[in-house]
């Protein structure tokens, strides 16, 4: 097959928009892969107890670290390309309202277009660009925060199989003249890949990305339904929405440092993975009558207090855990916090 000329240039990566995301995912992952306790504990290794399946089970989001994390840990525990281990992991059934619009829309082009306009809303650290030329329409992926290659291979394996699954389900059969481009090199699993998607894959492409022939784009949806259509849109526009305009930043970074394996961060790194400025952090947190160094200290000594209640570690373990230099400046914090060394 002949490759399609390379992806649009992506957009140099803007802050991302918020700091929650559906929590749909997370519990699908642990379903599918927390089949047993001693899994279960290294899926959720280095995540607070907010983020436990018990308090996730009802919960309409997550932390997006939390997340992030968690596909840390995936890694960690089966090597990397789990996400063609279990096809239901990326199945068009795990996407929600996105998943819903999109097979609803009267054909496979408007599916993509939905895709391309709210995809974010899935995955707030990810967005996509659509290109539509004579041979037919490319979705390339870009990342709007900082993340780690582990994290963005990851994201673009979960991200752009789930594209291919809805294509397959709306033409009703292997999406053989697709072409999934990844960024990264060609990995020792990539014939698994190739298996799994029933389609050509390729390696280190310009962007990570989908081409849909454009013999394929006018394919009427067997699911095409207008008033569900316009339903899981007003879904999807108020939740992006919310993400365009995100409220008071304190609760994100409250949520931020809890979910942090150390809680210590640096006002730079928060606001970073905020997808925000340093500047715009601080301002915002004093508009709120906050202080970066306050809500740090309020979470040191909450992680503090619950350590020494415990009587596991000692005065020296905890310091380190709680990224104290020295001992001696954890014991300064705990005279001023509990009037005690």
């Amino acid at each position: 097959m002949t490759p399609p000329k390379p992806p649009p240039t992506a957009p140099a990566p803007a802050p991302a928009p918020s700091g929650l995301m559906p929590a749909g995912y997370f519990r699908l992952l642990q379903r599918s892969f927390g089949d047993s306790d001693p899994r279960r504990r290294a899926l959720l290794a280095g995540l607070e107890a907010a983020d436990t399946p018990s308090s996730v089970a009802t919960a309409a989001e997550v932390d997006v670290e939390s997340q992030l994390r968690q596909l840390d840990n995936l890694d960690a525990l089966l090597g990397e390309g789990w996400v063609f281990f279990r096809p239901e992991v990326w199945s068009h059934a795990s996407h929600g309202a996105l998943g819903v619009a999109a097979l609803t829309a009267p054909d496979l082009e408007g599916a993509m277009q939905i895709v391309a306009a709210y995809g974010r809303v899935r995955a707030p650290v990810i967005d996509f660009a659509a290109r539509r030329g004579r041979r037919g329409l490319t979705l390339a992926m870009r990342y709007v925060a900082e993340l780690s290659p582990a994290r963005q291979r990851n994201l673009a394996q979960s991200s752009l199989s789930g594209v291919v699954s809805l294509v397959a389900v709306i033409i009703g059969a292997a999406p053989a003249g697709l072409l999934v481009a990844f960024r990264d090199p060609e990995p020792t699993y990539a014939e698994d890949v190739r298996r799994a998607l029933l389609c050509a894959v390729a390696w280190n492409g310009a962007a990570d990305s989908v081409f849909i022939p454009a013999a394929l784009l006018l394919t009427p949806s067997p699911f095409a339904d207008p008033s569900l259509h316009a339903r899981a849109r007003e879904e999807l526009e108020t939740a992006l929405a919310r993400l365009e305009r995100p409220g008071d930043l304190r609760p994100r970074l409250e949520r931020l440092l809890v979910s942090h394996p150390a809680g210590r961060l640096t006002a730079s790194a928060a606001a970073r993975a905020l997808g925000v400025s340093r500047r715009t952090l601080v301002r915002r947190l004093a508009k709120a009558g906050a202080g970066y160094r306050a809500l740090l200290d309020a979470e040191l000594r909450r992680r503090a207090a619950g350590l020494l209640d415990a009587g596991e570690l000692s005065h020296a373990e905890i310091a380190e855990r709680l990224g104290y230099a020295e001992p001696t400046s954890f014991s300064r914090a705990c005279r001023r916090w509990f009037g005690r060394a």
